[in-house]
């Protein structure tokens, strides 16, 4: 059995979630092969984005997942909101039934066999209340990822490489066939992001428009600068624009159930195992609607930014990132072969003196005590490229967030967007050129940036 087969298999046998074998439930004959599947989770959604999935060009075989979700305290009106999609296909395709064959759940089942792709409805929301892990996006997204595992490990599914989206994104006709083959054949890349713009849900809302345009700024000024920083952790966690890899899914042991932000926490795990690939094509369209679906997240701040004006919304120091940048830099003079073979548990040198004007991100590693990962790092690496690896590991994308945030509450308060346009316009963010021709809202540096940003992908 191979290395892979063998992580997959542990996976499945502990951590997968029960009820995702679908080898005895799926009415399909061995023979139907899918060439690629997708699983896109959705609350509260309408039927339309089922007319846009049957829409997108595709001449493999593809599987649609679509998971039903709510949160705890989902209301009848909910619950009857939410399973719109459902009666949609319902009332336009034929359904194969029923599929409660050795479920032993009972969790409602809904297949959907068409000539070159097939629906399966996954009803999440109707069940039994349960524990609070049972509800949200991150449940939605495992359970959808696990049974396309389920699939790949019995040879029903042929792509190891999963695209997982939300229902109010708009996806290009090309969604399915553009990324390129020398990535899907490899097995190097444990994600691949697609890339996006926040499109409007009416073009008459200016004001979810700018909010919008403002919040894609905001992600994509932080990407920016951890990327001039030369952190390792600098892409997007977006989770309506993810494909991964099945293998390094299950060697991390699958999507964190939480309310929100399982993408982040999923992608700072991926990125450990694997290369996070950045697309430059197709572009993805997310919605710029205000939702209160999850506690953080896109629709969130989009609700926050509106109600509270633009004036309020924040953007990291720019300094920030110089900081970071010293220190991602200064990583590879701490090793040293001596130290290397000092016993574990011996008394080492701690964090040594940076120079004055480095003193906030030294008093933000050690508040964060990254002398442990030192120390850790010094006596279980065997040359400095191993060392590199477990410094940046240890230092990773959650541990890089939280020196930021420190960074900001103890030396460098956040700037206005106003304020930061002055700066793009005059040259002096190191890691944004000056624009061609002045910048004055908050579209036009969402334009700029997203033009920055496509130089640094792959095509």
């Amino acid at each position: 059995m191979s290395q892979s087969n063998k992580v997959i298999e542990k996976y499945l046998r502990h951590y997968a979630e029960p009820n995702t074998d679908l080898s005895q439930i799926l009415p399909l004959q061995k023979s139907r092969v899918y060439r690629q599947a997708v699983v896109i989770p959705a609350f509260n959604e309408s039927g339309a984005f089922i007319t846009r999935l049957q829409g997108l060009r595709s001449n493999q075989l593809t599987l649609f997942i679509i998971v039903l979700n709510g949160s705890e305290d989902r209301t009848e009106e909910d619950l009857w909101n939410t399973l719109v999609p459902l009666r949609h296909l319902q009332s336009t395709q034929k359904s194969t039934l029923p599929l409660q064959a050795n479920n032993k759940a009972g969790l409602p089942l809904y297949f959907f066999q068409q000539p070159t792709h097939d629906f399966l409805v996954l009803d999440l929301i109707s069940r039994q209340p349960g524990s609070q892990s049972h509800y949200g996006v991150g449940y939605a997204r495992k359970f959808g990822m696990d049974c396309c595992l389920w699939l790949y490990h019995q040879r029903r599914l042929f792509s190891p490489f999963v695209r997982n989206t939300d229902a109010d994104v708009s996806w290009p006709a090309d969604y399915l066939t553009s990324i390129p083959e020398p990535i899907l054949s490899s097995d190097k890349a444990s994600a691949l992001l697609y890339p996006f713009q926040h499109t409007a849900v009416q073009a008459d809302d200016t004001d979810a428009c700018e909010a919008a345009a403002l919040y894609d700024c905001w992600l994509r000024y932080y990407v920016a600068g951890l990327r001039w920083a030369q952190s390792p952790w600098a892409f997007h966690t977006v989770g309506s624009t993810l494909v991964i890899h099945l293998q390094h899914y299950a060697i991390q042991r699958g999507f964190p159930k939480r309310q929100a932000g399982e993408d982040f926490y999923l992608l700072n795990k991926l990125a450990k195992s694997g290369d996070i690939i950045q697309l430059t094509k197709p572009v993805l369209g997310l919605s710029n609607r205000s939702s209160a679906r999850t506690p953080f997240g896109t629709g969130k701040s989009i609700s926050i930014i509106k109600s509270d004006s633009q004036a309020s919304w924040r953007f990291y120091h720019p300094d920030i990132f110089k900081q970071l940048r010293y220190w991602q830099q200064r990583i590879a003079t701490l090793y040293s072969p001596t130290t290397a073979n000092n016993k574990v548990g011996e008394t080492l040198p701690e964090l040594p003196p940076f120079p004055q004007e480095f003193t906030p991100i030294h008093s933000a590693l050690t508040a964060l005590k990254i002398d442990k990962l030192l120390l850790h790092g010094r006596t279980h690496s065997g040359n400095q490229a191993a060392f590199l690896r477990h410094m940046n590991i240890g230092f990773d994308a959650s541990t890089t967030r939280k020196c930021v945030h420190w960074l900001r509450d103890h030396y460098f308060p956040s700037l206005t967007f106003s304020y930061l346009c002055e700066q793009i316009n005059a040259g002096t963010i190191p890691f944004i050129p000056a624009p061609p021709s002045r910048i004055s809202s908050a579209t036009e540096l969402s334009i700029y940036m997203r033009q920055l940003e496509s130089n640094t992908a792959v095509p």
